[in-house]
């Protein structure tokens, strides 16, 4: 319920982590904003649930991204108790007869669990996870927080830079098709897929779009995060911000 001065320079409807964000930026810049949310709190996604055992559980996003981006840092939403944790194994792949691939923080411990399973793709991994994280922080970051661009200006502004062309060459194929290309063993193969598709993306989709390479390759080579006490922490420091 609005109480008092009801007057605002703008109202976003939602209150999900993309409305919180951009009413947050749009206080940060002296404007005055309502959030409106139909729930009984803010969050959409960052929805955090504690068991009668005390045990806490995300009941949608669990690992985040969140210190890859300017959002963090923006907000300083570390002085509105944000504190991420960045867990040492990030992926854990079970296959069949005992097999399994844990994917972590360090690149040197996921290639040695790689090698039990495929040395060739061990040192496949090895040489591409470097190229993935600066494709990450060249191109991915650059690209999905700032506004989009024509294919031919994109094209244009890309070509110049070291390694562009194997890059924007991914527009052109199957997430599928690319990871079929790099590895050969099938557990490694559906785990960097399923990197691919984590966030709903098609394995047979032709063109891998900047989203989708950021999701894998972050999730891949770069910490995952996740939030002390639960992901609606988040969301709670976000609504005190605004």
């Amino acid at each position: 319920m609005l109480t008092g001065d009801s007057r605002f320079d703008g109202i976003v409807i939602g209150g999900g982590h993309n409305g919180l964000i951009t009413a947050a930026y749009l206080s940060a810049c002296g404007l005055r904003v309502a959030v409106c949310e139909s729930d009984p709190d803010v969050g959409g996604g960052l929805r955090t649930f504690q068991a009668a055992s005390g045990a806490i559980h995300d009941l949608h996003a669990v690992h985040l991204k969140l210190h890859l981006g300017p959002i963090l840092e923006d907000l300083q939403l570390d002085d509105y108790g944000v504190r991420l944790i960045t867990p040492e194994v990030k992926i854990a792949a079970v296959g069949d007869k005992m097999r399994a691939l844990l994917v972590h923080r360090d690149l040197a411990a996921t290639c040695e669990s790689l090698a039990r399973l495929s040395p060739r793709d061990a040192a496949v991994f090895r040489r591409e996870a470097p190229r993935w994280r600066s494709w990450t922080q060249r191109f991915l970051i650059p690209e999905i927080y700032n506004p989009p661009e024509t294919i031919d200006v994109r094209t244009s502004r890309l070509r110049h830079q070291p390694d562009a062309d194997d890059y924007l060459g991914l527009s052109s194929v199957t997430p599928r098709d690319y990871v079929n290309s790099l590895f050969h063993e099938s557990l490694v193969r559906d785990t960097v897929l399923w990197a691919f598709m984590a966030q709903g993306y098609m394995s047979d989709y032709q063109g891998i779009s900047p989203l989708a390479m950021f999701t894998a390759f972050s999730a891949l080579t770069e910490p995952m995060a996740i939030c002390a006490g639960g992901s609606s922490q988040i969301a709670a420091a976000l609504k005190r911000f605004v």
